[in-house]
C-alpha cells in the first residue's frame, strides 16, 4: 500500500468541469529529499532551540507529490487555509517517519556501533 495523505478543501474547487473537494499527496522518495532537502530545520535562538518550516521546500514537496500529477494547477488556486492544510499534511510524512525511525531504534548511535556490539 502507498503512503499517502489527503487534504481535505475548505470549499471545492470546479476545475476541468469537475468538482475536487480533496487533494492526494504520496509520500516523498529519496530522489525528493536529496534534492529538496529537509522541510524544517532545527534553529538556535536565545539559547533554546526550535524547529524552523521551510515553506519553499514544503512547497515544492507538494508540487512533486500531488496525484494525479495532472492536478498540480489546483495548488496554485488554493487559498491560506487548504495551503497551510497541505503543507501539514507534507510535513507529517517527514514526522511520521523520524517517529518511526525513532520507534525502531534504527537511529541510535548504540545498536549500529560496531564498538557497541562487543561490549
Amino acid at each position: 500500500m502507498k503512503a499517502q495523505k489527503t487534504v481535505k478543501l475548505s470549499a471545492p474547487i470546479l476545475f476541468h468541469e469537475k468538482r475536487i473537494t480533496e487533494l492526494t499527496f504520496g509520500e516523498p522518495k529519496w530522489q525528493d529529499v536529496e534534492e529538496l532537502g529537509a522541510p524544517d530545520q532545527m534553529m538556535r535562538a536565545s539559547g533554546m532551540l526550535s524547529i524552523a518550516t521551510l515553506p519553499a521546500v514544503i512547497s515544492k514537496y507538494a508540487e512533486r507529490t500531488i496525484q494525479p500529477m495532472e492536478n498540480f494547477p489546483l495548488l496554485l488556486m488554493l487559498p491560506l487555509r487548504d495551503t497551510l492544510a497541505v503543507h501539514e499534511a507534507v510535513l507529517d510524512f517527514f514526522k511520521e517517519a523520524r517517529a518511526a525511525i525513532v520507534d525502531s531504534g534504527a537511529a541510535s548511535p548504540a545498536s549500529s556501533s560496531p564498538s557497541a556490539a562487543s561490549a
